[in-house]
């Protein structure tokens, strides 16, 4: 079970990481939306003018951090298990703020928001079974 848990993380975290960094990309170099079929009316009730400033934080935050999140998970650092909890939240975090701001919810982001939930709840069961394993032996 370990082993599987595990696994899905990593993959969860490579995917999350890959696909946000492709999307931060192309928002930062076309703040207007066009390439990706955006229109600037979706963010009327925003605080931003262009798709620049998400789009560079969907590359960092949700991209490069997935990705440097995986790289802790997949070497197993210690700890890494609560780096997962934190990017799951600030997937979710994204999501959510993202779908309240633009008022609209595509399946995408319903897909990225469990992915944040399950790898919060990922990370969460991996500290546990680690604190388990790391106690002392009861008397």
């Amino acid at each position: 079970m370990l082993r599987l848990a595990h696994g899905l993380v990593v993959f969860l975290l490579v995917f999350t990481g890959l696909t946000a960094m492709g999307g931060g990309f192309l928002l930062i170099a076309d703040p207007e939306g066009d390439v990706l079929g955006l229109s600037r009316a979706m963010l009327w009730h925003t605080p931003f003018s262009s798709f620049r400033l998400p789009g560079i934080i969907l590359f960092g935050a949700l991209g490069l951090g997935s990705l440097l999140t995986a790289a802790r998970a997949g070497r197993r650092a210690p700890l890494y298990p609560y780096y997962v909890m934190v990017q799951g939240v600030l997937i979710y975090g994204f999501i959510v703020t993202e779908m309240i701001l633009i008022r609209h919810a595509h399946p995408f982001q319903l897909l990225y928001a469990f992915i944040g939930v399950g790898l919060f709840e990922l990370g969460a069961w991996l500290a546990r079974r680690d604190a388990r394993r790391d106690a002392p032996p009861r008397s």
